[in-house]
């Protein structure tokens, strides 16, 4: 009996000396990734919503106005040089541009749908004018997710192919001192861009809960186009809803080039346009 019980005993240490070292293992490894999750945590945020997955999903829908400035628009011919359309096609150099969008975002993940009328149309009766109105489709993951801090990413894809239009005044002078006149119909490649993001929302300015966002968008395909830009977003809370109006101020690049031919006379030639404008305006949303 006494040697069972001695067997018996042995068993029973042999068994804790090797648990010990393995809980030990396990607990420290268990340990270790608990802290690299609590390091990466606090410099990305939280990586799983406290409150679950489903507790994620919000949307926000809006529309807005923008007071246009054309800061520069040139249409270069390969052989007919160099024109500025704000004279020679006479276009209006403060234009209006209106926007409609919505955006779902599921946790780090938003689709944005944007309807834009964007058109810089000419002074003139049948002149010119430079049309980038159409569907946006995009996408947003923020890399960078705090309540008072987000950093993130975007592509967009534009359904539109920008445009110029129209009638346009050549140079130089004909013999009789009037100005010679010719139509093009210049069309550009679709552009897909990305860029980055931000919003930050300070302490209570005056117990008014606002936001800054801003953000800096880069061709990526197709025609040249280049948006950055900074908004003021104002959210009092109405009953269950959020609403925000925006002021913002946007600086907007768009280049594009094709081969075609301008009539009567000009010959066909590979022509570039470029455009820029400066925006400010309003944006009215609801958050829910």
């Amino acid at each position: 009996m006494t040697s069972i019980t001695r067997v018996i005993l042995a068993a029973i240490l042999v068994c804790a000396v090797g648990f010990i070292p393995c809980y030990a293992q396990s607990y420290s490894s268990s340990l270790s990734s608990l802290l690299a999750l609590s390091s990466l945590e606090s410099i990305v945020g939280p990586i799983f919503p406290a409150k679950g997955l489903c507790s994620t999903f919000r949307s926000e829908v809006g529309t807005g106005v923008r007071l246009g400035d054309v800061v520069s628009a040139k249409l270069t011919g390969a052989s007919q040089g160099e024109l500025s359309l704000r004279t020679s096609s006479f276009l209006d150099e403060s234009p209006l541009r209106y926007d409609t969008y919505a955006i779902l975002r599921f946790w780090r993940f938003g689709a944005r749908g944007v309807y834009t009328n964007a058109e810089t149309r000419s002074r003139r009766v049948n002149g010119a004018h430079v049309d980038f109105s159409g569907l946006i489709l995009g996408g947003d993951f923020d890399s960078v997710q705090f309540q008072w801090l987000t950093l993130g990413t975007s592509i967009d894809f534009y359904f539109i192919d920008p445009r110029f239009q129209g009638v346009f005044a050549t140079t130089p002078l004909d013999p009789t001192g009037n100005l010679n006149n010719a139509t093009i119909d210049l069309i550009g490649d679709r552009p897909i861009t990305w860029g980055t993001y931000l919003r930050y929302v300070p302490p209570e300015i005056l117990g008014f809960p606002v936001h800054v966002e801003a953000r800096y968008i880069v061709p990526l395909k197709g025609s040249k186009l280049t948006i950055y830009g900074v908004s003021l977003a104002f959210r009092p809370q109405i009953y269950r809803f959020d609403v925000s109006c925006k002021l913002l101020a946007e600086m907007t690049h768009l280049k594009f080039q094709n081969e075609t031919q301008a009539f009567p006379s000009i010959t066909k030639q590979n022509w570039e346009l470029d455009m820029q404008w400066k925006y400010f305006g309003v944006e009215f949303s609801v958050y829910f």
